[in-house]
């Protein structure tokens, strides 16, 4: 195996979506661009894994990628040339040395870069990220952040002394600082120290990592992460400024103690120094920062009419109620939790019925009169406070037709592509889920327009999975048919 094959992977990430990000623009006081009809550059693009998947679905939108491997650029090109998409082009290069061609973006991103290169491509991806922002642009920058990642900085040492200097392969290098750490963590474990602990808990994480992420964020040449405070710094030498995070649950305190919170409230208008304050109290290691135009005037105050304009998507599903409490299922990750009945759980049950497509306010506070009994009010309060707690995303647009008969498939030509070969596969919402080999038969087996009895039953026929009606309503229900 080559040098070169090892690619890092690239998937769909949620938090990329131009609904989110122009959602979250929009309640900032920005006139973000429509999802159909926008244009999107990612920078590190990767394989195009996070690009192909919108491309496909917003056939009006454009969308460019760059990236410095050629393989990663070469596979994404051969998965492009195989849909028949003509409007997103891949291109390899090097953007500390190669400008960005002069088009401008309605949308930017960033995704497991920055603190990955080194300060001369840090500098240029701010740089040309600026001059390629489009007005009432979004751009989306990830990063380590401080003081939280300096734990893990520990692991980083110790790997890369057991990765030595012998080692070349990306493979074997993990191999080796993997045994390295093992040792460590058994040596300091049998001392029953708090540090090995934490050494026997990362290497349950590294388990089920796969080896590119644990080479790249690692093992690579380089990983600086900073305090939040000096990136807004960076930012704002090229004209740019804090606008918001991807995820709003990491910007609310709700969760903090009284003291905490009294802390940061004393804070007032000072934002920036916020965020640091509560990055510190919740030892965060890694951000996703969105970034606008200094010159766009942002209003901060939540804009009430714009959320109820919006759409809300649950990111969980319901299952059956109980007499004192409520189970929901996290729909990528399957993690259940139990919440006590009370006007935001009857509010979450009410939006997560309209599965991975969401529905504005308006829709929702409809559908609520018929089965809890809750004022529009109580429900806008709900809404909000489950948006800030990280149950709700807003979004400017549905990630995938609403319109349709419910007993019609729909399904991507990417995601069939995904179920063939890709350790993941990309539903309409734009995430990215590993399925079991019956529920890739499925999407295999699916094409446009057939029933979803056809589908049950052709199921049934091909692999004798006798719930095969319970396989295709799950995969509907996560926005795949």
């Amino acid at each position: 195996m080559s040098q070169a094959a090892f690619v890092y992977k690239t998937f769909a990430r949620r938090e990329t979506h131009p609904a989110r990000l122009g959602a979250l623009a929009r309640l900032h006081g920005i006139n973000a661009a429509p999802v159909e009809r926008c244009s999107i550059l990612e920078i590190g693009c990767g394989d195009g894994g996070n690009l192909i998947p919108l491309a496909e679905v917003y056939p009006e939108s454009h969308f460019v990628g760059i990236d410095i491997s050629v393989d990663a650029i070469q596979k994404g090109r051969a998965e492009i040339a195989e849909l028949g998409l003509n409007n997103i082009t891949l291109r390899q290069g090097d953007i500390s040395s190669e400008p960005i061609e002069q088009e401008r973006y309605d949308y930017i991103v960033c995704h497991g870069v920055y603190s990955w290169v080194s300060p001369e491509v840090q500098h240029s991806i701010l740089a040309q990220g600026r001059l390629a922002l489009k007005p009432a642009g979004v751009f989306l920058v990830t990063y380590n952040t401080l003081p939280g990642w300096r734990q893990r900085g520990v692991l980083r040492d110790i790997l890369g002394v057991g990765a030595g200097r012998r080692a070349t392969h990306p493979l074997e290098r993990c191999a080796l600082g993997l045994d390295f750490l093992k040792l460590v963590a058994a040596e300091k474990s049998a001392m029953s120290t708090s540090f090995g602990k934490y050494m026997t808990e990362a290497l349950e994480r590294f388990e089920s990592s796969d080896p590119s992420y644990i080479h790249e964020e690692f093992l690579g040449s380089y990983n600086e992460p900073l305090l939040f405070s000096d990136f807004v710094d960076r930012a704002r030498r090229h004209d740019l400024q804090f606008l918001t995070e991807a995820r709003v649950v990491m910007t609310s305190c709700d969760d903090l103690s009284p003291a905490a919170k009294e802390y940061l409230e004393n804070m007032g208008s000072d934002y920036i120094a916020r965020e640091q304050a509560l990055d510190i109290f919740r030892n965060r290691t890694f951000r996703e920062t969105l970034l606008c135009r200094e010159d766009e005037v942002l209003d901060r105050g939540l804009r009430v009419e714009i959320f109820k304009a919006l759409r809300l998507v649950s990111l969980y599903e319901a299952l059956e109620p109980g007499d004192v409490a409520r189970g929901f299922r996290e729909r990528v990750s399957g993690r259940v939790v139990s919440t006590p009945v009370g006007d935001c759980t009857d509010t979450l049950g009410v939006i997560s019925s309209f599965g991975t497509a969401g529905a504005c306010f308006a829709d929702i506070f409809d559908r609520s009169r018929g089965s809890i009994e809750i004022s529009e009010r109580e429900l806008l309060v709900a809404a909000v406070t489950l948006w800030r707690s990280g149950f709700v995303e807003v979004a400017t647009a549905p990630f995938r037709a609403i319109d349709c008969d419910h007993d019609s498939v729909r399904v991507t030509k990417y995601a069939q592509l995904q179920a063939r070969s890709h350790p993941k596969v990309t539903s309409r919402s734009h995430d990215s889920y590993p399925l079991s080999e019956v529920e890739r038969k499925a999407l295999l087996l699916a094409h446009e327009g057939m029933s979803k009895h056809a589908l049950v039953t052709l199921l049934l026929s091909e692999v004798h999975q006798k719930d095969s009606e319970a396989v295709i309503n799950s995969l509907r229900e996560r926005g795949f048919l």
